[in-house]
This record gives C-alpha cells, sequence and structure tokens, in this order.
C-alpha cells in the first residue's frame, strides 16, 4: 500500500482543554453536554464552579476529536447560557492508525 493512501487512513485526535463562563442555571450543564456530543466531540474531562456573587459558573471541559475544534466552540458560544468561551488550549495530539497500516 502506497504511503499517501497509508496516511490518508491516519486520524489525528487532538484533546482540547475548554474555560466557558456561562450563567448559573439549572439546565446550563445539559445545554453544554449536548452541545459537545452533538459536534462529534468525546468529554474526556468535566469540572464546574461557582462563582462568588452566586449567579455564574466555570465549567472546564476537556474533550478530544478529529474535528476541528472551532466547530464545537461556535456552537457553544451559540447558547444563551454561556457568557464567553475562552480560545482553546491544545492539550495533546495523537495519531490513531487506519485499519490497513
Amino acid at each position: 500500500m502506497s504511503a499517501t493512501i497509508n496516511a490518508a487512513m491516519n486520524t489525528a485526535i487532538s484533546t482540547y482543554s475548554l474555560d466557558i463562563h456561562c450563567y448559573k442555571k439549572p439546565e446550563v450543564v445539559e445545554r453544554l453536554l449536548r452541545v459537545v456530543r452533538h459536534r462529534g466531540f468525546s468529554l474526556d474531562q468535566f469540572s464546574m464552579s461557582s462563582s462568588h456573587c452566586g449567579n455564574h459558573l466555570q465549567a472546564c471541559l476537556q474533550v478530544s476529536s478529529h474535528r476541528p475544534v472551532e466547530l464545537l466552540t461556535a456552537q457553544l458560544n451559540k447558547l444563551y447560557d454561556v457568557i464567553e468561551v475562552q480560545k482553546p488550549q491544545v492539550t495533546s495530539v495523537s495519531v490513531k492508525a487506519g485499519l490497513w497500516s
């Protein structure tokens, strides 16, 4: 098998760390997780803390996918309860071999 075909069969899986500032509402966690799932990302870690004023939440997500993270952050920013999605940080990149490698 040629190197070109073999290289195309490999899939790079990137892991990203996202910090999301949002309003404190009961349904906000469900909305965040639904968007992560619908955009084809796997949730690796999740933590959340309340702000000092009690009206806001800080959610920290670690997600992974072969898809560009911009697909996820664009949709998260559209959620009504989200105030800000900070620029995602790439935490790791791994290459998974395809079936014919």
